[in-house]
């Protein structure tokens, strides 16, 4: 997972300001359960850094449909072209903190809601952030749309039928895995996100046609996988067919 981004120096005590300063509570609220489905490597994070995160995902979709779809030149250099404002993409765009100063008027945190809310539906699903604002961009120029979709409009009714339907078919080309130690055999702790990783791994390996070699990396060099799940998922011939492989290929 990546570790820096903007908004990943922030403490605890800065998020938690940072939320309720610029999120409703009924949003906040749903965050009870969010931790529980969210893609294994954010589960740990505080939601504000969570959507920092997602924003940078969008950031660099954005950037690379620009690229692709408009103007190469506009993505690159030290001041690329992006859609969410660059010193904080949480934060309000310059020319709105200057109407305010102007005006003495402070208005909501219209964008925060829009990136806050699409990354929990991301987290709703379980999907990476990557593969969610990837899928989602790769969606609407698909729809012949005339802009690259906001943040709000990734989590459209018709764009996010078609995200699920990306992350359905990416889970059934490679195996998903988390990326932190926390999830190793030699961290393990019997947390429930450690639980639920180890069967997630067990339902993507059992549906490959020849197991073993996924079962080898996931189950024995790189362990992540409980003794008790493998048992319950895969046959003895498939366990010890990956274990044979793991000590030829070590």
């Amino acid at each position: 997972m990546l570790n820096t981004y903007v908004g990943s120096e922030l403490s605890e005590i800065e998020c938690e300001f940072i939320a309720l300063e610029r999120v409703s509570l009924s949003l906040l609220k749903e965050e009870r359960e969010l931790y529980k489905t969210a893609w294994f490597d954010y589960r740990a994070l505080h939601p504000t850094k969570r959507t920092y995160l997602f924003a940078h995902y969008y950031e660099e979709a954005f950037r690379h449909m620009i690229r692709l779809h408009v103007d190469y030149e506009q993505v690159e250099g030290p001041a690329p072209r992006s859609y969410l404002p660059r010193k904080d993409p949480l934060g309000k765009p310059s020319a709105l903190l200057a109407r305010e100063a102007k005006s003495g008027k402070s208005s909501p945190f219209r964008n925060t809601t829009c990136i806050w809310k699409a990354r929990q539906k991301a987290d709703l699903l379980g999907i990476p952030y990557d593969v969610f604002c990837m899928s989602g961009m790769k969606a609407a120029i698909g729809r012949i749309w005339q802009r690259i979709p906001t943040p709000g409009q990734l989590y459209s009714i018709n764009i996010l039928e078609q995200i699920i339907d990306r992350w359905e078919v990416l889970l059934s080309e490679r195996i998903y895995a988390a990326t932190s130690d926390f999830y190793t055999l030699r961290r393990w702790n019997d947390h429930p996100s450690q639980q639920d990783h180890s069967v997630w791994l067990c339902r993507q390996i059992v549906t490959r046609s020849r197991p073993e070699f996924a079962l080898m990396e996931y189950g024995f060099k790189r362990p992540m996988i409980h003794p008790q799940d493998m048992r319950v998922h895969f046959s003895q011939e498939v366990i010890s067919s990956a274990r044979s492989l793991s000590k030829r290929l070590l």
